[in-house]
């Protein structure tokens, strides 16, 4: 008798069970994505953000003449884009600038000669511009929502 590497087995005869046909196409399931919409008319570098928040703020009671939407709705969006104005330009710079002497410090504290006590540095909040207050979370979901109804706003052009 031969062995298995020595059998010739071209009789076509099966030998077991029939296997399961392989699909005709392998559907791959899309991933659901948790970011946001790609939105073209807001800036994608950081950087950019703060004088696109500015000019939100600014050009929204020029634009609500033709608009007409309700006045509470207006302020209550310029509210959010002067605070996101305020965090992603002078208050993020400062944390930004901030990030190094505070891994310096740890430094420091871990590998610094001297008995004193370590004192770590403070960080300073800069102050927020006049007329600017603090927002609830979700400003720029609140701001993209808005620029929804703009868009549908009958006097939208």
């Amino acid at each position: 008798m031969p062995l298995w590497n020595q059998a010739i087995w071209n009789s076509g005869a099966l030998w077991g069970p029939a296997s399961p046909q392989p699909p005709t196409h392998t559907h791959q399931p899309k991933h659901k994505r948790n970011t946001m919409k790609r939105q073209p008319y807001f800036p994608r570098t950081v950087s950019e953000r703060p004088e696109w928040f500015n000019n939100f703020a600014t050009q929204m009671p020029v634009a609500n003449a033709t608009l007409a939407l309700p006045a509470a709705d207006v302020t209550a969006i310029i509210a959010d884009a002067s605070y996101c104005e305020y965090v992603s330009g002078p208050w993020l710079t400062a944390v930004r600038e901030f990030g190094p002497a505070a891994t310096a410090g740890v430094d420091v504290l871990y590998d610094g000669p001297g008995p004193n006590p370590m004192v770590l540095p403070d960080f300073s909040v800069p102050p927020l511009p006049t007329g600017v207050t603090a927002v609830a979370a979700g400003a720029l979901l609140r701001i993209f929502n808005f620029v929804k109804t703009i868009k549908a706003a009958p006097g939208y052009t």
